[in-house]
């Protein structure tokens, strides 16, 4: 993991060796292509809508159609941050002698909403029954426990359940 990566690059350092750390928060495509190599962080949230395209374009077709919601913490930012800007990050800090040694968080400096990227990939997706639901934080754990409660009451499917929800709990 980066974190027993992280472990033994401090262990070395310790001991004298020179190192920069740097950990840069979700990482997306380039800012003027779109390209990514990596489908983690962000990626997983939109592969889950990918993955229920058919239930929400299904349920689009229903005469007596309901909404989906999906709880989105009222607050909440998405810190996305464009592979480029990490690149531009870690070449400038790499630069400088005085950041040798040191641990570097490469954020962007004004995340969007959880709220705003998640209308806009589910817009862009086509889901119009689909809609956030703007709630306190607090709301969002209560839900949760009733989900990992529920789930282990249906075992199979709430071993399934876990299994999709687990990834995409922390960017709600």
């Amino acid at each position: 993991t980066k974190f027993e990566a992280e472990k033994v690059v401090r262990s070395r350092r310790d001991k004298g060796g020179k190192c920069i750390i740097y950990r840069p928060s979700i990482v997306i495509g380039d800012s003027k292509t779109g390209l990514a190599f990596s489908f983690s962080g962000y990626y997983m949230v939109a592969k889950f809508f990918w993955r229920y395209s058919n239930f929400f374009k299904r349920m689009e077709g229903k005469k007596f159609r309901f909404p989906i919601i999906i709880p989105v913490a009222k607050n909440a930012a998405l810190n996305l941050i464009t592979v480029d800007a990490v690149v531009d990050a870690i070449y400038k800090l790499s630069q400088k002698m005085e950041s040798v040694g040191r641990t570097f968080h490469i954020v962007h400096p004004n995340p969007p909403k959880t709220s705003f990227v998640f209308k806009n990939s589910i817009n862009v997706l086509g889901f119009s029954s689909v809609k956030i639901w703007l709630v306190p934080l607090y709301v969002l754990h209560i839900v949760a426990w009733i989900g990992r409660v529920l789930s282990f009451l249906f075992t199979r499917v709430g071993y399934f359940f876990r299994q999709q929800v687990s990834t995409y709990v922390p960017y709600f």
